[in-house]
C-alpha cells in the first residue's frame, strides 16, 4: 500500500531562505496518537525498530499539552499552547446544546503551509475527531482527508474490548484504523508520483480507546482472560498493545530512504497511581512521548536531553529548506548531522487558559520535571522516575515557569464553529 511513498534524496543540510532546495526531501510525518515513550523499547515492532537503529531517538521528548489539540497546534506552530492558544477543543466542557467557542490556530503559516510556499505538494489525512477544519487544522494542504463519524467512516475490526481489558460482544464505534486512513494514499498515488516533492501529515488512532480485538494479534498478546481486578492493568495494557503491533504491519511498508518523523501527539496512563487513559495533569505518563527522525542523512543515535514537539517545525525547516519562522523551538538538525544541542527548558500546560493561575503547567530540564498547579508543586527526578524533594531545584524551576506563564498570550476563538461531533467524542471517551 506504501509503495506510492516516492525515493527521496539525501538531505542538503544548509538552509535555503526562499523556494525548493536543489535536493529536497520527501517527508513523511506519522502523528501515532497516544503512544507512550515506552513503546519505542525493549522489543519493539519492526518499523519502529527499523526508525531508531536507522535514526535519531530522543529518549526525553516531551508534549506539550498531555492531549491532542494543543500538542499537534504546537507540532504545526512551533509554539507552546500558551502561545498559541489553541487550549480547547471539542470536547464538550458544558451541556450538548450550549454553543462552544474554539480557539484557532494563529494567523501566521502553520507548517503544511510553509511546505506549500517552498514548493512542494502537500498531503494529509487524519482520523481524529478533535483535529477540525474550524481550529485550522486543514490549512496548508494540497490535498486533505479527515475521516469522522458523522461521515460514515468510522470501523472497528473486531469485537470492542472495555476499559478494563476485556473481551466485550458490542462492535460499538471507534475512529478509522490504519488500514482505512492510509488506503487514502492509494487515491493519491498519481499526485504524489508526479510532484517534485512532496509532504505527508498521517495522524493514526489505533492506539487510543476504544480498542479492538484484531486478529492474529489479539490471540498472540492476550494475556488474561478473567475478571480478577488484580490483573485488570496487565488486560489494559495488553489491549493497548496488539493496537501498535497492527499499525506497525502498516508502517513496515515505507521506504528505506524518505525522511519520516515518527511522533505521538500524548502518551497515556496505564495503572499508574490507579490511572487510566490520558487524563489526570502533566505526569510522565502523558508527557513523555516517542520523537523519532530517521532516513535522509540523520544519523543514527539516541538523544537523552529533552527536547519538545515545538521542536518539530523547525527542525523539518532546516532539513528541508523552509523559510524561517519565529519559533518557541529550536532545530535539532545540529545534534542530527553530528553537532550538539544547547540545554534548555521544555515547558507544558493544562487548562483553559481563562485563568492560567487554576491551570496545570509543567517545565522539564534535565534531569528534573517541575508541575504545577496553583500552590501545588512536583518534582520528579527523571533520571529514577521518583517524586523527590529540593528546595533549591523547585524555586529554580518555579521562577523560569512563572515567567513562562507571564508570557501567555489571549487566545483567538472561532465565533460561530461547526458543534463538535458528539457520538464520535463518546466513542473516543471523552463523552460519558
Amino acid at each position: 500500500m506504501l509503495s506510492l511513498l516516492l525515493a527521496c534524496t539525501a538531505v542538503d543540510p544548509s538552509p535555503a531562505p526562499t523556494g525548493q532546495p536543489a535536493t529536497a526531501p520527501n517527508v513523511v510525518v506519522f502523528v501515532l496518537d497516544t503512544l507512550r515513550a515506552d513503546t519505542f523499547g525493549g522489543d519493539m515492532p519492526l518499523a519502529y525498530a527499523s526508525a531508531v537503529q536507522g535514526g535519531t531517538r530522543f529518549t526525553s521528548a516531551q508534549s506539550t499539552g498531555g492531549w491532542t489539540v494543543p500538542s499537534v497546534a504546537s507540532m504545526v506552530t512551533g509554539l507552546y499552547p500558551s502561545h498559541h492558544g489553541v487550549t480547547l477543543g471539542k470536547v464538550p466542557s458544558r451541556s450538548e446544546d450550549e454553543p462552544l467557542a474554539l480557539p484557532r490556530l494563529p494567523d501566521d503559516p502553520v507548517l503544511a503551509e510553509r511546505f506549500q510556499a517552498a514548493g512542494y505538494t502537500t498531503f494529509g489525512t487524519t482520523s481524529n475527531a478533535l483535529i477540525t477544519a474550524e481550529q485550522g487544522f486543514e490549512r496548508g494542504f494540497d490535498h486533505y482527508r479527515a475521516f469522522n463519524m458523522k461521515e460514515g467512516h468510522w470501523h472497528g475490526d473486531g469485537q470492542l474490548v472495555n476499559k478494563d481489558g476485556w473481551r466485550v460482544e458490542d462492535r460499538g464505534k471507534a475512529p478509522a484504523g490504519a488500514s482505512v486512513v492510509l488506503s487514502q494514499l492509494a487515491e493519491w498515488e498519481d499526485e504524489m508520483e508526479a510532484a517534485q516533492s512532496w509532504f505527508l501529515w498521517v495522524h493514526l488512532m489505533d492506539s487510543h480507546m476504544p480498542y479492538f480485538t484484531r486478529e492474529p494479534w489479539y490471540s498472540e498478546l492476550r494475556d488474561h482472560e478473567g475478571d480478577d481486578d488484580s490483573d485488570r492493568w496487565a488486560a489494559y495494557r495488553s489491549s493497548y498493545a496488539w493496537q501498535t503491533v497492527f499499525v506497525d504491519a502498516w508502517l513496515s511498508r515505507l521506504p528505506e530512504d524518505t525522511l519520516v518523523v515518527f511522533i505521538s501527539d500524548h502518551g497515556e496512563h496505564m495503572g499508574e497511581g490507579g490511572l487510566y487513559g490520558h487524563n489526570g495533569g502533566l505526569r510522565a505518563p502523558l508527557m513523555d512521548i516517542p520523537f523519532v527522525i530517521s532516513g535522509g542523512g540523520v544519523r543514527a543515535g539516541t538523544v537523552e536531553q529533552p527536547v519538545s514537539q515545538v521542536d518539530l517545525a523547525p527542525t523539518l525547516a532546516q532539513l528541508c529548506g523552509l523559510a524561517p519562522q519565529a519559533s518557541d523551538g529550536v532545530s535539532l538538525v545540529p545534534w542530527l548531522l553530528g553537532g550538539s544541542l544547547p540545554a534548555r527548558p521544555v515547558y507544558g500546560h493544562r487548562g483553559p487558559m481563562r485563568k492560567p493561575e487554576r491551570d496545570t503547567w509543567s517545565v522539564v530540564e534535565w534531569p528534573w520535571r517541575l508541575v504545577q498547579k496553583g500552590a501545588e508543586r512536583e518534582l520528579q527526578d527523571l533520571r529514577t522516575g521518583e517524586v523527590v524533594t529540593n528546595t533549591a531545584i523547585e524555586r529554580d524551576l518555579e521562577a523560569r515557569l512563572q515567567a513562562h506563564i507571564a508570557s501567555a498570550v489571549e487566545p483567538v476563538r472561532v465565533e460561530n464553529p461547526v458543534e463538535g461531533d458528539i457520538e464520535g467524542l463518546r466513542a473516543l471517551g471523552y463523552v460519558d
